[in-house]
C-alpha cells in the first residue's frame, strides 16, 4: 500500500497502546483516520509528530538516572558540578530532556580520551615479561598456587 500510511496495528505499536484504544481516539476524533475500501489508515506524518509533542520536556531525578544507566549519588554529582542542570518548579526539581541528551553527545566517545590529558608522550610497551609490575606490588603473591583455600590439592 502506500508508506505514508499506516493500519491501526503499526499505530498501536507506534503509540504504545492497544488497537481498542485507536479506534476509540478515531472515533473521539483525536486521530484522524483515512478509509480505503475496508480498511482504516492513519498518516505516519501525524503518528510522528503526535508522538514528539507528547514526549515529555522534563524529566525526574529517577528517570534521568534510569536513562543515564547511573545511581542518585553519581548524578547528584554531575548537577553539582554543573554538567547537567536543573529547574526548579516549586519543591519540584526536574531536568531538561535536552540537556540531558545533549549530555549524552558530549560525552559518546569520552573512552576515547586518555586519563592523562594527552599532552604526555604514551609509555613504551614492555620488552619483557620482567618488566611488567606485579599488580599488587609483591612478587610473593605472584607465584602463589591457584586453589590454595581447598584442601588436599
Amino acid at each position: 500500500m502506500d508508506p505514508l500510511l499506516c493500519t491501526m496495528t503499526e499505530a498501536a505499536a507506534l503509540l504504545h497502546v492497544s488497537v481498542d484504544t485507536i479506534k476509540r481516539e478515531i472515533k473521539r476524533g483525536i486521530i484522524p483516520a483515512k478509509r480505503i475500501r475496508c480498511t482504516v489508515r492513519i498518516s505516519r506524518a501525524w503518528l510522528t509528530n503526535y508522538v514528539t509533542e507528547t514526549q515529555p520536556v522534563l524529566l525526574s531525578r529517577r528517570q534521568v538516572s534510569r536513562k543515564l544507566g547511573i545511581g542518585q549519588y553519581a548524578l547528584r554529582t554531575l548537577l553539582r558540578k554543573g554538567l547537567l542542570p536543573l529547574v526548579r518548579i516549586g519543591r519540584l526539581e526536574r531536568i531538561p530532556v535536552a540537556a540531558v541528551n545533549e549530555y549524552v553527545k558530549r560525552n559518546s566517545f569520552a573512552f576515547l580520551r586518555s586519563r592523562r590529558g594527552g599532552s604526555e608522550p604514551p609509555l613504551p610497551a614492555p620488552s619483557s615479561p620482567r618488566d611488567v609490575l606485579p599488580v599488587s606490588g609483591s612478587p610473593r603473591e605472584l607465584h602463589r598456587p591457584r586453589f590454595s583455600s581447598v584442601a588436599g590439592i
